[in-house]
């Protein structure tokens, strides 16, 4: 994309091809299953596609912006819709859509000739927890031009009595309001939680990239239990 040169060396930015989502604008009138919206897409930008998981939900509404925002727009109102969050992310020159995987993925490192789990060869660790986004009890409801109507709640009450009530409130529209329980249900699921994160060196593995997932059990920091890596930096020397 950019290059630079002085007397000594040549620098070079580069991406994948996903440069090209967060470079394009459109403005598209959805009404289509929500995998079919996200290959129009693909195909009206020449974008080659991989794999785009089947999300059956259909969306109805007006999207503008770039065409990354507007994919992002198009998952979130998925995962809002039935709790499963999805992946999207440009691998060998294709674009994927993939629901987020909980498996746990081991990483060697050759250490003086030895396989070695590269989580137990850590560094630099510090660590965070945060109520910061916790959220312990949905309302959705229905709105119309002279009422609001509750048409779901669902609460987790010991996370109320230790940490306080924090609500957050749903609107849905009157077509989608037949998945008010599921909505209530899936957003509970995936938002009441204290987050812990921490940020780590360890020894490059390549294919190690974010939205994988990683074990790590150590009784000094202390980190224990499956998480999800956010975002992942490799340095290559020599």
């Amino acid at each position: 994309v950019t290059t630079g040169k002085d007397q000594f060396r040549t620098q070079v930015t580069a991406f994948d091809f996903g440069w090209y989502l967060n470079k394009n604008e459109e403005v598209y009138q959805f009404n289509n299953p929500i995998s079919e919206c996200i290959k129009k897409i693909c195909t009206q930008f020449a974008i080659t596609v991989g794999n785009i998981a089947n999300i059956p939900i259909v969306y109805k509404k007006i999207s503008r912006g770039t065409l990354s925002d507007i994919i992002k727009e198009l998952l979130e109102y998925a995962t809002k819709m039935n709790g499963i969050k999805y992946v999207p992310h440009m691998r060998d020159g294709k674009f994927y859509v993939e629901a987020q995987s909980n498996a746990v993925v081991v990483y060697n490192s050759d250490v003086f000739g030895v396989n070695v789990d590269v989580t137990m060869l850590f560094e630099n660790t510090t660590v965070t927890r945060s109520i910061e986004n916790l959220i312990n009890r949905v309302k959705v409801t229905q709105d119309s031009e002279n009422s609001i109507k509750v048409l779901a709640t669902k609460q987790d009450q010991p996370s109320i009595l230790k940490y306080g009530q924090i609500q957050k409130l749903e609107t849905l529209s009157k077509e989608e309001n037949k998945n008010a329980l599921n909505v209530a249900t899936s957003q509970l699921k995936l938002l009441n939680k204290v987050a812990e994160n921490f940020s780590i060196t360890l020894p490059g593995v390549i294919d190690c990239r974010a939205g994988k997932v990683l074990q790590f059990d150590d009784d000094i920091i202390p980190i224990k239990g499956i998480y999800r890596i956010k975002q992942c930096n490799h340095n290559i020397n020599s």
